[in-house]
């Protein structure tokens, strides 16, 4: 089966295209947000990772490193998809502003993750 036609199967499809046809890191990934997207370019800029702080806990920063921020190229079908993850959010919120304020504008946010990154 085709990786397009695959993606549309899965749970987790948008995620799993990001990743696959980027090469970003998941911890990039779960970085991302939305006004990171040109949508006229067809690039994301990856500027944000996931990773444990000081005290163990999951939090958001900036990349390691300066190299690794950079903007990324979108395939089309990729960036169709994430339209419509796009609208899904829009009609469909995922988190609550007041309780993760920092969620707001993920990309790739769902009801599994929570603000302490579980």
């Amino acid at each position: 089966m085709a990786l397009y036609d695959m993606h549309k199967r899965m749970m987790y499809g948008t995620p799993f295209a990001v990743a696959i046809t980027t090469g970003m890191r998941p911890s990039e990934c779960i970085g991302l947000k939305w006004q990171g997207v040109d949508w006229e370019r067809a690039t994301v800029s990856v500027k944000r990772t996931l990773r444990k702080g000081p005290t163990g806990q999951w939090e958001y920063g900036e990349t390691k490193r300066a190299g690794s921020r950079r903007l990324t190229r979108l395939q089309n079908w990729v960036l169709a998809r994430l339209k419509q993850l796009r609208e899904f959010q829009a009609t469909h919120p995922v988190v609550d502003p007041e309780e993760w304020p920092e969620a707001v504008d993920l990309i790739l946010v769902t009801e599994l993750q929570s603000s302490d990154g579980q």
